[in-house]
């Protein structure tokens, strides 16, 4: 997305829009909302539905638009509501959670639904497919660039002018650090926040000493996985939108370098398969070529001794790694109707065996559902002949295979809306222009 688009003249609430946007997706994983709301990632979520809820009545009353046809929304509905009464009914969790406390988060993401949808159509009138998609996830594009510009901003501070990020601890001071402390990854680790600027972490061992010499430097998030999973489909997208050959070059070179800054395996991992993906539609050989060539390459990197390969065998074999395998086994092995814990209860990946966990089957039906109306949209845009709407799909493919990471805990974020959105309305257009073409 060119910048100037977020300088230009806006027509009446525009500006709004895009804050309103980038409030409800700061809510996945961003400490934003902490520094100008509260502590509690509970009570933000209340709060920012509050004004988001008197935003869309005010903004469009009495013309509120409410999708009827998105099987995906209707079904992360049923998947979310039946946690809430597998919760109550098997006791996985105190009563008071998942009255007072789930409810909070499924609020926010339907709200956040709401408001895309209603920004979308009210600028379709106006506007083109393309203008009004970037229109309406303005406020997507603006948090990157926040993230971007806090994460590089401190990298240069820290490498190439000395400064010393630890000050201002904040390890016990918001949910968003405090949820993880205590286990195996976060034992020894200590989380600051200089000027507000970047979170840095300083204790945790995975680093590459070019980039993390003074601890690793998370921009607005708190982990890198997750600085990755939040910014790299609007990279994809930048990617597209690029005009010319030097831009096109600068975002490559961008999204190197804050791939290397975050260090995420997972990330990695995700780019070597979007590439492999989506040249094996395009030239099958050529990408089993790569694949093969990429795989020779990595064996013959971690048989040298080297602090590369040493950094790539401590994230295969770390904790994070296994809690990973655990989410997904515990996702896809149902062994009761009801279960016996909650879907969005990740830690108990870190305290308890996954033999001991169960999902449920109707939750694990109804996940399922979900996952294959989501892999079908995805596979019918992937094929449409038309280039913004390929990109859209390869910024939602990269969404995809990242978020196999969280698995079921995706449910709880806005960000998943984001992209149901955009799944959705490309769906709709590759499918008007199918028609048309006809």
């Amino acid at each position: 997305m060119d910048l100037k688009l977020l300088l230009k003249p806006f027509r009446p609430f525009f500006l709004i829009d895009t804050i309103m946007v980038l409030l409800v997706i700061s809510l996945t994983y961003s400490t934003l909302p902490y520094l100008f709301l509260t502590s509690s990632d509970l009570y933000n979520h209340y709060i920012v539905s509050f004004f988001v809820l008197l935003y869309i009545v005010f903004r469009f009353y009495p013309n509120i638009y409410f999708p009827k046809k998105d099987v995906l929304f209707y079904l992360y509905c049923a998947v979310f509501i039946a946690n809430i009464i597998s919760c109550l009914v098997s006791g996985a969790v105190i009563v008071n959670t998942a009255v007072k406390g789930y409810p909070a988060y499924f609020l926010a993401n339907v709200l956040t639904y709401i408001l895309l949808y209603n920004v979308y159509v009210y600028n379709r009138k106006y506007n083109s497919f393309i203008e009004s998609f970037n229109n309406t996830i303005r406020g997507y594009f603006l948090l990157c660039y926040i993230a971007l510009f806090c994460t590089f901003l401190m990298l240069l501070m820290v490498e190439l002018f000395h400064f010393n990020p630890m000050s201002n601890d904040v390890t016990n001071t918001y949910d968003i650090f405090m949820a993880g402390l205590g286990t195996s990854r976060t034992a020894n680790e200590t989380f600051y926040y200089p000027y507000y600027m970047s979170v840095v972490s300083v204790g945790n061992e995975d680093r590459i000493d070019l980039f993390h010499s003074a601890g690793s430097i998370y921009g607005i998030f708190h982990e890198p996985h997750i600085m990755t999973f939040m910014v790299f489909p609007a990279l994809i997208i930048f990617l597209y939108q690029a005009k010319s050959l030097y831009q096109k070059g600068a975002v490559l070179l961008v999204s190197l370098l804050y791939m290397l800054c975050a260090s995420s395996a997972m990330n990695i991992l995700s780019v070597l398969l979007l590439i492999v993906l989506y040249l094996g539609f395009r030239k099958p050989i050529l990408s089993i070529v790569i694949f093969i060539l990429a795989l020779n390459g990595f064996l013959l990197l971690l048989s040298l001794e080297n602090p590369l390969s040493e950094f790539i065998l401590s994230k295969l074999i770390s904790g994070s790694a296994d809690y990973g395998i655990d989410a997904l086994i515990y996702t896809f092995t149902p062994k009761s109707f009801w279960g016996n814990m909650s879907m969005l209860d990740t830690s108990q990946f870190l305290s308890r065996s996954v033999d001991t966990m169960d999902v449920g089957f109707l939750i694990f039906f109804l996940n399922i559902c979900f996952l294959v109306v989501f892999v079908y949209k995805l596979f019918k845009i992937s094929m449409s002949q038309d280039y913004t709407i390929k990109f859209v799909a390869l910024s939602i493919l990269y969404y995809f295979l990242h978020s196999f990471k969280l698995t079921m805990k995706n449910y709880e974020y806005t960000y998943l809306m984001l992209m149901i959105f955009m799944l959705d309305i490309a769906y709709k257009y590759s499918l008007k222009t199918r028609k048309n073409s006809r």
